[in-house]
């Protein structure tokens, strides 16, 4: 009984403190710093998106999430490349290639990636207005864009910024 109590209080905690996406900042392409809670504010959701050029999955994910940076105004996407120094010009080539419209940081060190204990990329974040990580999906396959966007109507919907 003891155990299933602690398990119940345990639960009840993680459903009460939702998680927090914790600040950090980056490079984007420019060379320029750019931290994710200068992004976030009253009124605005941010897509957090781990990628590499050498992942074929994150690759077919980021035409989604450009289009879904493009059709809601509330949404700010941020697409952290984990390419390495070496690498890093093929990622900024191919973002500027593709013509994608979401703003790019690089983690060549994968600081950040180690900070959210990424294991796996592509790994998706749909952060609240308020840091908290409103929703969490690792990899990509064809039709995961539609429970993304599902997910992220919810959270606009729910903090009034879209009608239902």
């Amino acid at each position: 009984m003891k155990k299933i109590t602690i398990l119940f209080i345990l639960l009840l905690g993680s459903m009460l403190f939702a998680e927090k996406m914790p600040d950090f900042t980056l490079e984007n392409s420019a060379g320029e710093e750019v931290s994710l809670y200068s992004a976030l504010n009253d009124s605005t959701i941010v897509i957090v998106d781990f990628w590499a050029t050498w992942c074929g999955p994150c690759c077919l994910e980021l035409p989604h999430l450009d289009s879904l940076n493009n059709k809601y105004k509330n949404l700010t996407v941020i697409a952290i490349s984990t390419d390495g120094k070496k690498t890093m010009p093929k990622a900024k080539e191919y973002i500027a290639e593709k013509g994608y419209g979401f703003t790019v940081l690089h983690d060549p060190r994968r600081e950040v990636q180690r900070l959210l204990k990424v294991s796996a990329i592509p790994v998706t974040f749909i952060v609240a207005p308020d840091g908290e990580i409103f929703y969490q999906h690792i990899g990509y396959k064809e039709g995961d864009e539609i429970e993304l966007e599902a997910k992220l109507k919810e959270l606009l919907i729910s903090l009034k910024l879209i009608e239902g």
